[in-house]
């Protein structure tokens, strides 16, 4: 009888995982696609926005299973060839949620009871 119980589901994500959305609505905000795609810790994503254009980013992804905490290295951010990184932890730092806390260059999103120290 194996006790191993496999792989932590989100670390198999971070090691190969993929996100595809379409017609969300954030706030004011329409968004007309939405992509996040990770493989072996290397982050990419991008959101088409309504009325703005496609914005593409780049980081990694990282998991505390003991705390249950993801963290999000976000290192760039551009729309077309403008360099939007600023504009975009500015914004994601009005959001409200318990479950994300926005340090740049990190976005955290805690899940479950246990929550990291720094969401204290």
């Amino acid at each position: 009888q194996s006790t191993n119980a496999g792989p932590d589901p989100i670390d198999a994500c971070i090691e190969s995982g993929r996100f595809d959305s379409k017609g969300l609505t954030v706030g004011d905000t329409d968004v007309k696609t939405a992509s996040l795609s990770i493989k072996t810790g290397r982050l990419n994503f991008s959101v088409d926005l309504k009325g703005i254009g496609k914005i593409n980013g780049e980081g990694s992804a990282t998991h505390d299973a003991a705390n249950k905490v993801v963290a999000l290295k976000i290192t760039k951010v551009k729309l077309s060839i403008l360099d939007v990184t600023g504009q975009f932890f500015s914004q994601l730092k009005d959001v409200k949620s318990d479950m994300i806390k926005v340090a740049r260059p990190y976005v955290y999103i805690s899940y479950g009871k246990k929550k990291d120290p720094a969401f204290n």
